[in-house]
């Protein structure tokens, strides 16, 4: 109420209402759009890359989490980082990994990889992605090289590592395992040379 009782109208321009900026929808829809770049901003990939290993830190070794933590960086966050993570689709994530294969590091194409559908999960259990698309890179790259090692399977050279293992002076908790590892690989070596009685 003003004073002496009267109170007091606003008079409508007929030009306000012609204006968007006045209009209830356009102040909503300026309101969904902010909220749609807050969005695009806190669901972008490097973010949620960021926000993924510290729900992990308790469960994962130290080593592990800054293996993981250091790969998505180094790898990933320069040509993904700043996208929205539900936008990323599987030809971006692999000319990212096929840039790591080149350089002829392919376990670490392959770890990426798999650091990255970790990343992915996580978002679709946060409501920030609808799909894994790391999984559907599996194949895409080129295999891991495996690389075995030699049994020893003269008898000449297993008294040798025998007699070693037996003169071992170091510490005891090393030594315990050594003296027992013979009766675990004994079997192996014997089923190797046809001697199946052992």
């Amino acid at each position: 109420m003003c004073p002496k009782g009267r109170s007091v109208g606003f008079q409508r321009s007929p030009l306000d209402s012609t204006k968007p900026e006045n209009s209830a929808t356009y102040r909503q829809n300026g309101a969904e759009r902010r909220c749609a770049e807050h969005d695009s901003e806190t669901n972008t990939f490097v973010t949620v890359a960021d926000e993924w290993p510290l729900t992990k830190k308790k469960a994962l070794t130290p080593a592990t989490w800054e293996r993981d933590r250091r790969q998505i960086h180094k790898w990933v966050v320069p040509y993904l980082g700043n996208k929205p993570i539900a936008s990323i689709e599987a030809p971006d994530l692999l000319e990212v990994l096929k840039r790591i294969e080149s350089k002829g590091v392919i376990d670490t194409a392959h770890r990426t990889r798999e650091v990255c559908g970790r990343v992915f999960r996580y978002a679709i259990a946060t409501g920030r992605a609808k799909r894994d698309i790391a999984a559907d890179l599996v194949g895409a790259l080129a295999p891991r090289t495996t690389q075995h090692h030699a049994a020893i399977i003269d008898p000449v050279k297993v008294g040798e590592l025998l007699r070693a293992i037996d003169g071992y002076d170091g510490h005891p908790t090393t030594g315990a395992p050594l003296k027992l590892a013979p009766y675990v690989f004994v079997p192996n070596f014997a089923r190797q040379n046809g001697l199946r009685s052992c």
